[in-house]
C-alpha cells in the first residue's frame, strides 16, 4: 500500500501544469480520498520528508494561489491538515527537530497558508505556531526562505492571539455582542446591543500609544474596527427606534406587518433565507396584477430593495436585524412573500419566537449596510500589513524606504532628467499626446510618486492633484511590470480619473473598472468588468468541480427544506416520538416499554373490546396516565420504572421530548443551512475565475473603497503591487487598510487633509473633540506625524477673486496660474464674489442630523436664502447663462432639501447619488423621484461640488447658497 501511495504521490508531482492537475483532483468525487489515504499510508519521517513534502511542495505552484480566488489551494491544504495521522506525524516530527531541508521547506509553507485561511479557521492553528519547539524548528531553520516564513508565523500569530487586558473599562460583558476579541462581535448587532449605551470605544492616543508594542497592528486594527462599527451604529440605533416611535423623526422605515412563515428559500445562487408571507397585498402594489405587477417591480428597484437591512419584530419585541433578499417572482404574487436572511448566531432563537408568535413584523431600514459590511469584515481578516512600519511607527528623522520593486534604466533616467530640469518635457518619454511641462512643485511630487514607498501628494484646490496622479500611475505603467490598483472614494471620481489615463494613452484593454456598472460613466462601461466576464468561459476542469459543489449544494438545499418542513409541523407525530425515544440514551428505557411484544406480521394481538393494539397501543396508554393493558404482564414487571411514573412525570417527560425533538430540528436547519451556504461560498469562488480571467491580463485595477473590500479576494489573487489612492484625505483610514494586501509594494496617497475629512458620525469626529478622532485620514494622520509629503503649489480653478480667501485663510504658498485672470467677468453683476447680509435667522432641524457636517449635530435650513437663489437662478438665466452652466451649493442637507423645493418650481434640479441617498436616508426624499422634465439644473451639497476649508480658528462657514456661471471656477 506504502509503494502505491509514493507513486501516486509522485504521479502527481510529475504532472508539468499544476493548476490543472489539482483542479482534477478537487473536481473529481474520489480524488481527494484517494489523495487523503496516501498521505496517512506512510507518516514515518522519511516518507514525511519525501513523498509528502514533494507533495506541499508541488502545491506552492504560484499560479494554484490565484485559480478561483485561491479556493482551489484551500481545499486541498485542508484536506491534508484534515488527513489526522499526516498532520499529526507531521507536527512530532516538527518538535522533535526530524525535519529536513525538503521537509521543513514543504512545513513552514503549509503553517503560513494555514495561517493566512479566514480568521475562523486560521485561529485553529496558532497553538501550533506558538509551540516553541515547533518555532525553534523553523526560526534556526536550515535556508532562509524557511527563516523568513517563521518570521511571519511568528508575526501573524501574536496578531491573531492578541488580546485586550481585562479591565473594567475594557471589551467584553456589556452585552451578548461584546467581545474582547472583534473576530467574535457579529457585523450586525443585537437587540440587547442596541439598547446598550455605553460601548467600548478606543481613542486615539491610546491607539498611538499601543503601536510600539509587539501587538500593535492587531490593537490598530481592532480600534479600527470597533469605531467603524459605531458610526454604523448610531445611526442604526436612531432609526429602529424611530420606527418602533420609541423617538420621534422623520426616517420611519417601511413596517410590514402579520407575517407568518411559509418555507425556506434556496435557489442555489444566494445564502439560504426565510420565506414570509404576507396576510394581505402590500400598499405599493395594490391594484396591480400580471404584467402591470412585474413592470412596476422591474422599474422600482429601491423597493425592498435587496439585501438591504431589516428588523424582525415579533410581538413588539426586536428579535433580530437581517437582510432583505429581494425574489420578484415571489413578490409579484398576491399576496407577496418576502425573503428574509437571519444571521447564523440567532436562527434557532429566532425561528422558536416565530413560530409561536402573535404578530411578526418586518421594518426596512435605510442605513446602507453595504458601505460598512465588506469593509468591516475585512478589518476582521488583517493579520498581517506590508509596509507596517511606517504606516504605525514611523518618527520624524528616519529615512524614507524605496519601493518594493526595481526600477527599470528608463525609470532610473527620466527621474535623472527631471532631477536636472524639472520642465523637461515628459511627452516623448511617456508617449503622451501633446507637449506636458511641470512646474517645480509638480516635479517633486511626480518624484515622489516614483522613488518612496509611501508617498503624500497634497493637492490645494484646483491644483491638479488628479494630473499628477494620473501621470504617475502612466509612469508606473509604461516602465515596470507591476499592477496598479487605484482606489477612489466615489464613482464621479473613478470614473475621472480612469478618464484621465485613458487620455495619457493608457489603452482600454489594459484597465478595469470593478463595481456597478449603473453607476459608471459610458467610458467606463467600456472597461468595466460586468461587461468583459460576459465572454469568459470556464475550462472543463473548472466545469467538473462546479457541478460537484452544485451537487453538493443540492443535496444541503434538500435536506434543509425536510428539516424546515419538521419543524414546521404542530406538534411531532407518535411515529416521530418513537423515533425519538429509540436513540435515546439518557434516562429510563421509554422504547423498549413502548414497543409491541412479538411484533410479527402473521400475529395481530387484539384487546379485550376486539380492538387491535397497532404500534402505538402502549405509548397511547401511557399518555394517558394508564398502565400497560393487554401487556402489563410482560411489560409492566419489566419496565416499573416507565409504568409507574406519576401522571404528572409523564405530562413532564412528553413536555422535555417534544422539545428535545425541536431542538434536534432546529439543529439539522442549521447544519444544513451552514452546508448549503458553504457550497454557494466555493460555487461562487468557481464562478470568480472568470472575474480574474479579465483581472489577470490587465495592468491597472480602478475601483471604489467599497469595491476594493467586496473583491478583495479576486484583487489579492493578482496582488497588484501598487495602491494608489484618490481623495485620500477624504478616505477613512479603515478602507485604506483593508485596500492594502501583504504583496502591496508601494503606497500613493493623494489628497489634501485641510479640504474635507471623512464623513462620521458627530459623535466619533475630530471636531467634537472626544478624542475618538474616526474622521482623522490615514493621510491626515501621517502628516501630522511628520512624515515627508509633497504640496502642490500652482491652482489652475479659481478665478483671482476666490483663490485669494483660501490663500489668507489656508493655503499661504498658493499661486495662480496665469490663465485664471484672464477669464470674462460674470455678466449682470456687479462683483465676481458678492457676500450678501441679511437678517433672516435660519431654523435649526433638530431631528435631521448632517452626517456630512461634522461640527454640528443636526442640520438648517433658510426660506429666505432659498427664494434668493430661485431669484438669483432666473436672473442668471436672463443673463444669457444655461441651466447646466450653474450650480447651486449648500452646505446644510436640510437646505438642500428646502432648495430641491423652490427650484423644482422652474428647473428639474440635478442630484447626485450620494446626495440623493442621504436626503432618503433623513426622510426628506422619498425612495423614488421623477424625473420632471424640466430645464436642468445642478444642486449640491458642498463637497460634492467644491470644499470648504479647514483653518485654525475652524470650518469656514460659507453661505448657504452658491452661483457657479460658466468660466467663472
Amino acid at each position: 500500500m506504502s509503494s502505491n501511495s509514493k507513486q501516486f504521490l509522485e504521479a502527481i508531482c510529475d504532472q508539468p501544469e499544476p493548476a490543472i492537475c489539482i483542479q482534477r483532483l478537487v473536481g473529481s468525487c474520489h480524488g481527494c480520498p484517494a489523495l487523503q489515504s496516501s498521505l496517512s499510508s506512510n507518516t514515518l519521517p522519511t516518507f514525511l520528508n519525501g513523498p509528502t513534502a514533494a507533495f506541499i511542495n508541488y502545491l506552492q505552484a504560484h499560479e494554484l494561489k490565484t485559480i478561483c480566488g485561491g479556493e482551489v489551494l484551500r481545499q486541498i491544504i485542508l484536506k491534508v491538515v484534515d488527513t489526522p495521522l499526516t498532520w499529526d506525524a507531521f507536527l512530532e516530527a516538527a518538535r522533535s527537530q526530524k525535519l529536513t531541508e525538503h521537509g521543513a521547506e514543504a512545513f513552514s509553507w503549509l503553517l503560513l497558508e494555514l495561517l493566512s485561511l479566514p480568521t475562523d479557521k486560521a485561529i485553529t492553528y496558532a497553538a501550533v505556531a506558538q509551540d516553541p519547539s515547533i518555532q525553534k524548528q523553523l526560526l534556526q531553520g536550515p535556508s532562509v526562505k524557511v527563516r523568513l516564513r517563521a518570521q511571519r508565523i511568528v508575526h501573524i500569530t501574536s496578531n491573531l492571539t492578541a488580546k485586550h487586558k481585562t479591565d473594567v473599562g475594557g471589551p467584553g460583558g456589556r452585552h451578548d455582542n461584546d467581545f474582547a476579541d472583534i473576530r467574535q462581535i457579529s457585523i450586525l448587532p443585537t437587540p440587547d446591543e442596541l439598547a446598550s449605551k455605553d460601548p467600548f470605544l478606543p481613542r486615539a492616543n491610546e491607539m498611538d500609544n499601543s503601536h510600539n508594542s509587539r501587538e500593535g497592528l492587531a490593537f490598530h486594527i481592532d480600534a479600527q474596527f470597533r469605531l467603524l462599527r459605531e458610526d454604523m451604529l448610531r445611526d442604526l440605533r436612531e432609526e429602529i427606534q424611530i420606527a418602533l416611535m420609541v423617538k420621534k423623526g422623520r426616517r420611519k422605515g417601511m413596517c410590514i406587518e402579520n407575517l407568518s412563515m411559509t418555507g425556506v428559500r434556496c435557489d442555489e445562487r444566494q445564502p439560504w433565507s426565510l420565506q414570509l408571507q404576507c396576510v394581505e397585498d402590500l400598499p405599493q402594489l395594490q391594484g396591480k396584477t400580471g404584467a402591470a405587477r412585474r413592470k412596476f417591480l422591474q422599474e422600482n428597484t429601491k423597493f425592498l430593495k435587496n439585501d438591504s437591512v431589516a428588523c424582525l419584530v415579533v410581538d413588539d419585541e426586536v428579535i433580530t436585524l437581517g437582510t432583505l433578499i429581494r425574489d420578484d417572482n415571489l413578490l409579484e404574487r398576491n399576496p407577496p412573500v418576502l425573503c428574509f436572511q437571519i444571521p447564523k448566531p440567532v436562527i434557532e432563537k429566532a425561528l422558536l419566537r416565530i413560530k409561536t408568535a402573535n404578530n411578526v413584523k418586518l421594518v426596512q431600514l435605510s442605513t446602507a449596510l453595504f458601505a460598512y459590511e465588506s469593509v468591516l469584515k475585512q478589518l476582521k481578516e488583517i493579520k498581517e500589513l506590508s509596509m507596517e512600519e511606517e504606516i504605525l511607527r514611523w518618527e520624524q528623522g528616519k529615512s524614507l524606504p524605496l519601493p518594493n520593486y526595481p526600477p527599470s534604466t528608463d525609470m532610473v533616467k527620466l527621474m535623472q532628467d527631471l532631477e536636472t530640469d524639472h520642465a523637461f518635457d515628459l511627452k516623448d518619454a511617456l508617449k503622451l499626446p501633446s507637449q506636458t511641462k511641470l512646474d517645480e512643485s509638480q516635479t517633486k511630487c511626480f518624484l515622489a510618486g516614483l522613488r518612496q514607498r509611501i508617498s503624500l501628494i497634497q493637492g490645494p484646490p484646483g491644483t491638479g492633484k488628479s494630473f499628477i496622479g494620473s501621470l504617475i500611475a502612466k509612469a508606473i505603467n509604461d516602465y515596470s511590470k507591476e499592477k496598479i490598483l487605484v482606489v477612489c472614494y466615489t464613482h464621479h471620481a473613478l470614473d475621472q480619473f480612469l478618464g484621465d489615463l485613458l487620455k495619457l494613452g493608457i489603452l482600454e484593454s489594459d484597465i478595469v473598472r470593478l463595481g456597478s456598472i449603473k453607476k459608471a460613466t459610458a467610458r467606463s462601461q467600456a472597461i468595466s468588468l460586468t461587461q468583459m466576464r460576459s465572454s469568459v468561459r470556464l475550462t472543463r476542469e473548472q466545469y467538473e468541480m462546479l457541478n460537484l459543489m452544485k451537487l453538493k449544494a443540492s443535496k444541503a438545499s434538500h435536506t434543509l427544506r425536510e428539516a424546515f418542513a419538521g419543524f414546521q409541523q404542530a406538534d411531532p407525530s407518535k411515529s416521530d416520538i418513537l423515533e425519538h425515544l429509540e436513540f435515546r440514551s439518557e434516562g429510563p428505557p421509554f422504547f423498549g416499554a413502548f414497543e409491541i411484544p412479538g411484533d410479527r406480521d402473521d400475529m395481530m394481538r387484539v384487546g379485550r373490546k376486539g380492538k387491535v393494539a397497532n404500534r402505538f397501543y402502549l405509548l397511547d396508554r401511557w399518555c394517558r396516565g394508564k398502565d400497560a393493558g393487554i401487556f402489563q404482564r410482560e411489560h409492566g414487571n419489566e419496565f416499573q420504572i416507565v409504568w409507574r411514573m406519576p401522571a404528572k412525570s409523564r405530562i413532564e417527560a412528553l413536555k422535555e421530548w417534544k422539545e428535545e425533538m425541536l431542538k434536534e430540528r432546529l439543529d439539522s436547519i442549521h447544519e444544513a443551512g451552514i452546508a448549503y451556504d458553504a457550497s454557494l461560498e466555493r460555487i461562487n469562488a468557481i464562478q470568480m475565475e472568470k472575474d480574474l480571467r479579465v483581472i489577470r491580463q490587465k495592468r491597472i485595477i480602478g475601483c471604489t473603497t467599497t469595491a476594493a473590500a467586496k473583491y478583495v479576494q479576486a484583487i489579492q489573487s493578482v496582488a497588484p503591487g501598487i495602491l494608489l489612492v484618490e481623495e485620500a484625505g477624504e478616505i477613512l483610514e479603515s478602507h485604506i487598510l483593508t485596500a492594502l494586501s501583504p504583496d502591496t509594494k508601494q503606497l500613493i496617497l493623494i489628497g489634501d487633509h485641510k479640504q474635507l475629512r471623512p464623513r462620521v458620525h458627530h459623535d466619533l469626529s475630530v471636531e467634537k473633540g472626544c478624542g475618538y478622532d474616526l474622521n482623522r485620514s490615514l493621510f491626515e494622520r501621517l502628516i501630522l506625524r511628520n512624515y515627508p509629503h509633497q504640496v502642490l503649489s500652482q491652482q489652475h480653478r479659481m478665478r483671482p477673486e476666490l483663490s485669494a480667501l483660501v490663500r489668507q485663510l489656508t493655503y499661504p504658498d498658493l499661486i495662480d496660474d496665469p490663465r485664471t485672470q484672464r477669464r470674462p467677468d460674470l455678466r449682470g453683476f456687479r462683483d465676481n464674489l458678492i457676500f450678501v447680509n441679511h437678517k433672516e435667522n435660519e431654523i435649526e432641524m433638530e431631528d435631521v442630523p448632517d452626517w456630512k457636517d461634522t461640527t454640528s449635530p443636526s442640520s438648517k435650513k433658510n426660506l429666505f436664502e432659498a427664494k434668493m437663489a430661485l431669484k438669483c437662478v432666473r436672473y442668471l438665466g436672463q443673463q444669457g447663462y444655461r441651466t447646466d452652466n450653474i450650480a447651486v451649493l449648500t452646505p446644510y442637507l436640510g437646505q438642500l432639501r428646502l432648495l430641491l423645493d423652490e427650484l423644482g418650481k422652474d428647473n428639474d434640479p440635478v442630484l447626485n447619488d450620494l446626495d440623493s441617498h442621504e436626503l432618503v436616508r433623513a426622510g426628506l426624499m422619498p425612495a423614488a423621484s421623477a424625473d420632471l422634465g424640466k430645464p436642468r439644473i445642478r444642486i449640491s451639497t458642498i463637497g460634492r461640488f467644491c470644499r470648504p476649508f479647514y483653518c485654525k480658528t475652524g470650518t469656514i462657514r460659507c453661505a448657504s447658497q452658491f452661483f457657479y456661471g460658466p468660466n467663472e471656477g
